[in-house]
């Protein structure tokens, strides 16, 4: 057994086995890594993991930006959408005067 490296939260060492049989590597890799668990185990010695933090943020390619544009110009805009065509121009007013203009990507 070699000490290979002290890492951030291991002790790294290589183990060395030769064997008559190479084809059974598998097989006996298995055996090795359970004779070495329930050594651990009863010798009550953890095997210590690193911890993460995992922080989950929602990303948008292109982020909203509001821009400050008159109610005059949000009106002109407002009056050629179809679906507003029926109502009366101080309806139109008032949606103009309380909207706001975003930007947003296509799709988005």
């Amino acid at each position: 057994m070699y000490l290979l490296s002290y890492d951030d939260f291991a002790i790294v060492y290589e183990l060395r086995v030769w064997l008559e049989e190479p084809e059974e590597v598998s097989h006996y890799r298995n055996e090795i890594y359970s004779l070495i668990w329930y050594h651990f185990r009863r010798h009550n010695i953890e095997i210590p993991y690193p911890v993460r933090q995992v922080n989950m943020h929602t990303y948008t390619k292109y982020r909203r930006r509001t821009h400050a544009i008159t109610a005059q110009k949000i009106l002109a805009i407002l009056k050629k959408v179809p679906i507003l065509q029926p109502l009366s121009p101080p309806e139109l007013e008032t949606i103009a005067r309380q909207a706001t203009a975003c930007t947003y990507a296509a799709q988005e």
